[in-house]
C-alpha cells in the first residue's frame, strides 16, 4: 500500500493487491477485514481504493515511521561496484532513525563477521568523516566497501573484523578515498 501511495499518490485496487500477492480478491478481501480489526488500516465501505493506513500504525512502531532508501550492495571483502540504484525502502520507527541522510547498503562478503554478515542490511548516516575504528562505507574509484576505518597521516587503515582477511592501507596521495558515511544501526534477518 505505501509503495502505491508513494508511486502513484493512491492506494491500490483489491484487484491490484491480488495480482501483487498471488491470491485470490477474496482472500485480500479476508485480510483487509483481520487488519483493520487490528487497526493497522481503515476501509472507507462503497468508495474506490478506500482503503488507508491508521494512525495506530504509527503509535504501535512507537511514533512515525521512516522509510530509509536501501541504496544497494557493499562487500565486507574485496570492493565490487556500489551501486546507487535504489532496491527500495526499508520503514524504520522515527526513535530509530534518528537524523537525516541516513540509507541501508546491503553488506556482501565475510570480512566483518562475526560483527556483520552477508545479507545483513547496515543503516548508514551520509557523512565524509568518523572516529578511528568506526565501521565505515568507503568508495575507492567507483568501489564500495564496508569496513573499520582509521586515519594515519596521508593514509587511511580499512580493517576488517574477521582475521582471516588483510588489513589495507591506502595512501590518500596515490589513490582517492572517500567516507561516505558511518554505521549506526544494523538490520538482519534471523
Amino acid at each position: 500500500m505505501q509503495d502505491s501511495l508513494r508511486r502513484h499518490g493512491y492506494p491500490p485496487s483489491l484487484r491490484e493487491l491480488a495480482q501483487r500477492l498471488h491470491v485470490s480478491i477474496g482472500t485480500i478481501q479476508d485480510h483487509l477485514r483481520a487488519l483493520e480489526r487490528k487497526e493497522v488500516l481503515q476501509r472507507r465501505p462503497l468508495q474506490a481504493r478506500g482503503v488507508s493506513l491508521s494512525a495506530a500504525r504509527e503509535q504501535a512502531t512507537g511514533g512515525a515511521v521512516q522509510e530509509i532508501p536501501s541504496v544497494g550492495r557493499g562487500t565486507a571483502g574485496a570492493p565490487v561496484l556500489g551501486e546507487e540504484a535504489s532496491e527500495g525502502v526499508i520503514p524504520v520507527a522515527s526513535a530509530w532513525a534518528q537524523g537525516a541522510d541516513l540509507f541501508f547498503l546491503r553488506v556482501q562478503g565475510e570480512s566483518m563477521v562475526p560483527t556483520l554478515h552477508d545479507g545483513d542490511s547496515l543503516l548508514v548516516r551520509r557523512q565524509e568523516r568518523v572516529e578511528h575504528g568506526t565501521i565505515a562505507v568507503a568508495l575507492m574509484a567507483g568501489e564500495v566497501t564496508v569496513t573499520r576505518v582509521g586515519p594515519r597521516g596521508h593514509a587511511l587503515i580499512l580493517t576488517p573484523d574477521n582475521a582471516a582477511f588483510p588489513v589495507l592501507r591506502v595512501n590518500g596521495r596515490q589513490q582517492t578515498v572517500r567516507i561516505l558515511g558511518k554505521a549506526v544501526g544494523l538490520y538482519r534477518k534471523l
